[in-house]
């Protein structure tokens, strides 16, 4: 753990292995910021309880809190940010209390010293949340109890800090399946073992202990995506947190009257005709996006991934509007466009009408969504390598004249 005089060393180029007085002329001299930004492994506000989870802590929260808010302050106001990360355990450091503390902590300390400014609207302050990840014989002082915490736990401590003004993320958990998340320190594939006459044995197989079949390090190594590997027949898969980064201002608050491939009517795709009505992107402010949306004006066309959160239920087989008249042709759900899926997400091509970075806003159209509907993810259209207009389209081709252009229908999304 680090002593409060080490963040200066850490930010100006101090020597990290001498003393604090040693080093304390050279520091006050020292105005060479190395540009570094800093992670602090903070997990609790409470001095006895972080001197549990932190066993090596040298100093309490406050005064290191105060020393790195003085470190911080000796920077240029750009440069004053940092990262103050908490594994959350369940039942040991994931209450409400606990969150306050942390946020009365950072207004005493961090807070004032990284404010929002001219340069930034925000502070420079940002508390990452890791749910603990179980590792077998991790428990503190013998206790082997520990667990993460549930999702709806960890939302609510990320809530509780942001009502107190505390910039807060949470960072999602991969690899926990294969013991290569966060903290746990081998993979179920090639962890080694102590066995009792003190000597490693590699799981990897028999006669790994001899030194002619000992194989190099790197041969040893698995490739980068094993530990990451999901088993497609396992019977229930962990859910994939993802947070909306804004959300749409659309024209079209009921599902009967959104158009469907709005992009392929003339009516509602021409730019000059009184019906093109267009909607607009609004991004959070809260999850750092400031620069976000730098030289996306300078494309013509975007996808934009969304949740279409006022879907309820999905069939495995559609049958398409165009083809009511053909009660026996369905199809399967990834073989259309239907906005009833099982990840309920959905993907549109929108035409850039106005970007204001400022504002964190993004005019578009050719929108097919309802109002309120949760952005993902803007990533720019690229022709050169998004466009296959010589492409196959299935039983889409055999409709003939039949294309998609009709009027507007009760989907709320685009439907084929």
């Amino acid at each position: 753990s680090p002593s409060p005089r080490s963040f200066e060393r850490l930010l100006f180029g101090g020597d990290t292995s001498t003393s604090d007085a040693a080093d304390e002329s050279a520091l006050d001299d020292c105005d060479n910021d190395v540009g570094a930004l800093l992670a602090w492994s903070l997990h609790a506000a409470d001095a006895s309880l972080r001197s549990r989870l932190v066993p090596s802590a040298s100093a309490p929260p406050q005064e290191l809190a105060e020393a790195l808010a003085k470190a911080l302050q000796r920077r240029s106001p750009k440069r004053r940010r940092v990262l103050v990360e908490v594994v959350l355990i369940d039942g040991v450091n994931d209450q409400d209390r606990h969150a306050d503390a942390i946020a009365e902590l950072l207004d005493q300390t961090l807070h004032p010293a990284c404010a929002a400014d001219k340069s930034r609207k925000r502070t420079g302050v940002l508390v990452n949340l890791i749910p603990f990840n179980s590792v077998a014989g991790a428990g503190l002082k013998g206790d082997d109890s520990y667990r993460p915490p549930t999702r709806e736990r960890v939302v609510a401590f990320q809530e509780r800090l942001r009502s107190r003004g505390v910039w807060a993320s949470v960072r999602a958990q991969r690899g926990d399946d294969e013991s290569a998340a966060c903290g746990q320190l081998a993979t179920k594939s090639s962890r080694f073992k102590t066995k009792d006459d003190g000597v490693r044995e590699s799981l990897q197989g028999k006669g790994e202990s001899d030194p002619e079949n000992m194989q190099s390090p790197a041969s040893q190594e698995r490739d980068y995506t094993s530990a990451f590997r999901v088993d497609s027949a396992a019977a229930s898969l962990s859910p994939i947190p993802i947070e909306p980064i804004g959300f749409f201002e659309s024209p079209y608050k009921e599902r009967f009257g959104t158009p469907r491939q709005s992009t392929a009517n003339p009516r509602f795709a021409d730019p000059f005709a009184q019906s093109s009505r267009v909607g607009k992107i609004v991004l959070r402010r809260d999850l750092g996006l400031g620069d976000s949306l730098r030289s996306l004006s300078g494309f013509e066309y975007c996808w934009v991934i969304s949740h279409m959160h006022l879907n309820t239920g999905w069939s495995p087989t559609i049958k398409p509007p165009r083809l009511d008249d053909e009660p026996r042709n369905r199809h399967g759900v990834f073989a259309t466009r239907s906005p009833h899926r099982p990840a309920q997400l959905a993907l549109s091509a929108l035409r850039i009408v106005d970007v204001d970075e400022a504002e964190l806003t993004v005019t578009v159209q050719g929108l097919d969504l309802l109002d309120g509907t949760p952005v993902l993810d803007i990533k720019p259209y690229l022709p050169y390598c998004d466009a296959y207009p010589n492409a196959k389209a299935g039983w889409v081709d055999d409709l003939g004249n039949r294309k998609d252009t009709q009027e507007p229908r009760g989907n709320g999304s685009a439907v084929l």
